[in-house]
């Protein structure tokens, strides 16, 4: 198993897609044309990217193992955790703006299975039950899922 850190480039002045990373960094480097952003070993991203006709948001863990996924812009390929297409974007936005707001200790270091149970509640019908994500988060740090699964 190959684990490094995970360098996303994005370039300032996209061609086909632009893209855009949340996670905790360990630096960001800005030369010329584009920006590089570094993520250790084991962190768990989210990539928001724009096509011209669609938009995309992966979660990812910068580790190889599971469902490996070569994406757009990244050094190596990563575990992908959960994907959303068209609206869900703006769902997921809200859900890790909500975590960050009330759990920012716990939002990009909960393990897995969370992750897996937040993509089951993105893709509910009609908007963000914040009420559920609330329980969610509550239950997976009360239990102990901090870490890797």
């Amino acid at each position: 198993m190959n684990e490094e850190i995970l360098y996303v480039t994005i370039p300032s002045t996209p061609q086909f897609f632009t893209l855009y990373s949340d996670g905790i960094e360990e630096t960001i480097t800005r030369t010329g044309s584009v920006s590089i952003i570094n993520y250790p070993v084991d962190s768990v991203i989210l990539l928001y990217y724009t096509f011209p006709t669609h938009r995309r948001v992966y979660c990812i863990r910068n580790k190889e193992t599971g469902k490996m996924c070569e994406l757009p812009g990244l050094s190596h390929s990563v575990t992908v955790l959960f994907k959303q297409f068209a609206s869900r974007v703006d769902k997921t936005k809200k859900a890790i703006s909500y975590l960050r707001e009330h759990y920012q200790d716990y939002a990009y270091s909960l393990n897995d299975s969370f992750y897996y149970r937040l993509d089951i509640l993105l893709q509910a019908k009609g908007k963000l039950d914040y009420y559920e994500l609330d329980a969610l988060c509550k239950r997976s740090i009360k239990i102990g899922c901090i870490g890797n699964a």
